[in-house]
């Protein structure tokens, strides 16, 4: 997933920002490996599991060398960035201050070296914006949380509760404060930022069946 960033791309990219995404990785000092260790914020990552929607260790293992090339690239950016700076601005500057006495040419060095380094980091951010960008679109998760489903039947499902709970096997009650009347009795997904909210979808006669039950 390699990502390039064109200068006209850079202030929507700069200012991108998705609240459920949460990228981080740890580096394991036994393998000398790095480990992705987190993608989405810690609610969303608990909603997945609990509601087992997708196979997220799987996920951090297959991405966890893409993550880590684009944040090499970016340190890489960083040291170049940092390193011709202080060869060609910062180190002349200080050297004509001592040899010249000359205070301008010293603040002009270290303004022009802190507003470049500036610059590169804006890049780097935006760059960095742009892979989660493409990365959050090539996992589709929210396509993934919509198309999940899980199918129940009358005695699965508590009506007597508020909110309504869902007892599945496999599963842990699953809590839905939204029933809607519809063709099929399953339990669907939405995502939020704060979290994967379930509702259950009820057929007319399931739903008359449990008020009158009530």
């Amino acid at each position: 997933m390699h990502t390039n960033l064109t200068l006209k791309e850079i202030p929507f990219f700069l200012g991108w920002k998705d609240d459920s995404l949460d990228v981080q990785y740890e580096y394991d000092t036994t393998t000398a490996d790095y480990e992705l260790s987190q993608i989405y914020n810690v609610q969303i990552e608990e909603d997945l599991n609990r509601f087992q929607i997708v196979d997220l260790p799987s996920w951090k293992v297959a991405y966890t060398d893409e993550i880590t090339a684009m944040q090499h690239r970016v340190y890489f950016y960083r040291s170049t960035a940092i390193l011709i700076m202080s060869l060609l601005i910062l180190i002349p500057a200080v050297f004509l201050y001592f040899y010249q006495d000359n205070m301008w040419v010293l603040i002009g060095g270290v303004a022009y070296t802190l507003l470049s380094f500036f610059l590169v980091e804006s890049y780097n951010q935006a760059l960095l914006n742009k892979f989660q960008y493409h990365f959050k679109n090539h996992l589709q998760l929210e396509q993934l949380v919509a198309a999940k489903s899980i199918p129940f039947e009358p005695s699965d499902f508590d009506k007597k509760t508020s909110p309504a709970v869902v007892r599945k096997d496999s599963y842990p009650p699953i809590v839905v404060s939204k029933v809607e009347k519809s063709s099929v009795n399953e339990v669907h997904f939405s995502m939020t930022k704060e979290g994967i909210k379930p509702f259950a979808k009820v057929t007319e006669n399931l739903f008359n069946t449990l008020n009158q039950s009530t």
